[in-house]
């Protein structure tokens, strides 16, 4: 399958959408996409926002993640 070229901040609403679909998102969370030599992009949590995220919110951005990984590249 052709993964579809998307830009970062692009990916980076796809992330939280899909993220208000699987449950609850922390009010002011802040992520950025930036490129990955072993998956072609990762999700990062701003610092500010990384005391908003549980464990479970970590474990359903994983998730989320990985399948926007495999259908979407990071357009350069």
């Amino acid at each position: 399958m052709v993964k579809k070229p998307v830009a970062g901040h692009e990916l980076g609403w796809l992330l939280l959408e899909a993220l208000k679909e699987t449950g609850r998102v922390p009010i002011g969370l802040t992520l950025a996409v930036v490129p990955d030599r072993r998956t072609g992009w990762r999700a990062v949590v701003a610092s500010r926002s990384q005391r908003f995220v549980t464990a479970s919110v970590a474990k359903r951005l994983a998730k989320v993640e990985q399948q926007l990984q495999s259908r979407y590249v990071l357009a350069t």
